[in-house]
């Protein structure tokens, strides 16, 4: 029996990883970079999809064997012009995630091998229309070590009116701790300032998923326009 991790991911890696190769390996050769091939292929087995090398830090990028500094600014500014004509783009198409069916199977579909790390974050629209799928703090492994400033910040740049965030890991599911909690609860507190709307947070597991909002600890409700059955 496949766990909820291995199901997320079993479906549609295999293809995403060779299209994401050929697109890093095309960019790279129209800055010429030499052995564009190789050095694709570092960055996708070290970050497991394009979208997550996108989202690493130049540090990170550079620690590629073959990715000089110009070549992790050059994915920086990449980054930043995908999220721009995000932003810009008419989102009729853009998934909506209102629900958890909706959530789960938005992950099923997009699930790429090192979504294991880190904290994921959705920003929606206020129709919860997804604007950006993004992974934060990548480096870190550990359930309480986001930054809500951090966060809503992004949250602003996007023009997102809600986030949900997301864990996904191997192991067991643990309850919460008072750290996770009282971090959760003031991303909450900060974000309603500016009106942003913490749909949900979820753990997922090897067997289970946890949800922050089922267990009473995300309990206000987001307005009428935005109406959600998590």
């Amino acid at each position: 029996m496949h766990s909820p991790t291995e199901k997320l991911s079993q479906h549609y890696y295999p293809r995403s990883l060779m299209s994401h190769k050929e697109l890093l390996e095309q960019l790279m050769q129209g800055v010429g970079v030499s052995d564009a091939s190789s050095v694709a292929s570092s960055i996708i087995e070290r970050f497991g999809s394009l979208p997550l090398a996108l989202s690493a830090s130049a540090l990170r990028l550079s620690e590629v064997n073959g990715v000089t500094g110009d070549l992790a600014s050059l994915l920086k500014t990449v980054k930043k012009v995908a999220a721009g004509m995000a932003r810009n783009r008419i989102e009729l198409n853009s998934p909506r995630l209102s629900s958890i069916s909706e959530l789960l199977d938005y992950l099923q579909r997009t699930m790429t091998v090192g979504d294991t790390r880190g904290t994921r974050v959705l920003f929606s629209d206020r129709r919860q229309r997804l604007i950006a799928d993004e992974i934060l703090h990548a480096e870190v492994a550990t359930r309480s070590s986001f930054s809500p400033v951090q966060l809503i910040r992004r949250a602003l740049e996007l023009s997102a009116s809600s986030m949900i965030l997301i864990q996904i890991t191997n192991s067991e599911v643990d309850y919460p701790s008072e750290a996770e909690i009282r971090l959760t609860k003031k991303l909450v507190a900060i974000a309603g300032l500016l009106n942003i709307f913490v749909i949900e947070r979820m753990i997922i597991g090897s067997s289970e998923h946890l949800s922050f909002r089922k267990m009473g600890i995300l309990s206000s409700e987001p307005s009428s326009s935005s109406p959600i059955s998590f």
